[in-house]
C-alpha cells in the first residue's frame, strides 16, 4: 500500500478506526441491553416464585348466596 498525494490511505485508516470504535460502542450497548433484559426476567420470575407467600395461604372469601330463588 502506497500513500497517494491526496492522502487516501490516511483517510481509509481514519475511517476504519472510526468504524471500529462505533462497532465496539454498538456491541457494548447490545451486551448491556441483553444483560439488563435477562436480569429483569430473572428478577420477575424470582418475585413471582418467592413473592408474598402469606397472601397465597389466606382462604378466599366464601361466595355470597344469591337472593334470587
Amino acid at each position: 500500500m502506497q500513500r497517494t498525494p491526496t492522502g487516501t490511505l490516511v483517510k481509509k485508516k481514519n475511517l476504519k478506526t472510526k468504524m471500529e470504535k462505533a462497532y465496539r460502542t454498538d456491541r457494548h450497548f447490545a451486551v448491556a441491553s441483553i444483560a439488563l433484559m435477562i436480569f429483569m426476567v430473572v428478577a420477575g420470575f424470582g418475585a413471582w416464585m418467592f413473592g408474598n407467600s402469606r397472601a397465597a395461604a389466606v382462604d378466599p372469601p366464601a361466595p355470597r348466596h344469591s337472593t334470587v330463588r
